[in-house]
């Protein structure tokens, strides 16, 4: 009983030492206020969006909108939305819409997002001119901002894992429970590692990775919060550490979000 309560003490105080650390690294994020006031615009990226999304007809429409608004030079990105069996009128939204191109898969059952994905960078993988792929879920919403912030990001890091804030209105005391939960996780948890030098975990949601990784990797793993985890780690032995960067952000409909 005597060891039982030892290994407990041990247990805790590790954690209370790990979390303290955390915590003093927190209070200075001057790093990422820097990096989001000076956007460094010597060198910008090329870019591949790719969208994925199943039945999202009006987040898709807007995040497209929002997507041909950015401050980012035009020609420095290309968008590629996957249509994973939709049945609803996304198809019918970008019609002769020369901004970006669509991949439709049409199946009796959704493929998923991680073969969807696959299938799309295969066929994606002659392109020269892409530095990055950026991979967004239909569902979200973006400011004018968010490829320069992306670019400024890709500074510090070829991977980057991006923030996701809850919006929504008249919630439910267990939405608002989801929501602080989450900005705990995202402000402190996520943001206190990076700034720790510490590896995150991928959110294939909202990602940016370097076409290199890519290329070297020769996959990806996006099927579950599990297969993440595991694809986060392999990233990071192999020298490829994701970096979490408050300053890419998306934005979700609370409704919409199913906590990781």
């Amino acid at each position: 009983m005597e060891l039982l309560l030892n290994i407990i003490y041990i247990y805790i105080a590790v954690y209370s030492v790990y979390f303290l650390v955390l915590a003093i690294r927190n209070l200075n994020d001057r790093k990422f206020r820097i990096q989001q006031k000076y956007n460094d615009f010597n060198f910008q990226n090329n870019f591949c969006l790719i969208i994925y999304s199943h039945n999202n007809e009006a987040t898709l429409d807007a995040l497209v909108k929002q997507l041909k608004l950015q401050t980012y030079p035009r020609e420095k990105f290309s968008t590629y939305v996957i249509l994973d069996n939709c049945q609803d009128n996304s198809e019918k939204l970008f019609i002769n819409d020369d901004f970006l191109q669509i991949f439709s898969i049409k199946n009796q059952e959704t493929v998923g997002k991680d073969q969807a994905i696959s299938i799309l960078l295969e066929k994606l993988s002659s392109i020269q001119n892409c530095s990055a792929f950026v991979f967004l879920d239909a569902n979200r919403f973006v400011e004018t901002d968010f490829l320069d912030n992306v670019n400024s990001a890709l500074i510090d890091s070829p991977i980057i894992s991006g923030t996701t804030i809850l919006v929504g209105e008249n919630l439910s005391l267990r939405k608002k429970i989801k929501v602080v939960f989450h900005k705990y996780y995202t402000n402190f948890l996520q943001k206190s590692r990076s700034l720790a030098g510490l590896a995150t975990t991928i959110d294939s949601d909202i990602l940016i990775m370097n076409q290199e990784i890519i290329e070297n990797i020769g996959c990806i793993d996006f099927q579950n919060i599990n297969t993440e985890l595991k694809y986060s780690l392999l990233l990071s032995r192999i020298g490829f550490k994701c970096v979490f960067n408050p300053n890419v952000k998306t934005y979700i409909d609370v409704d919409s979000f199913d906590l990781k």
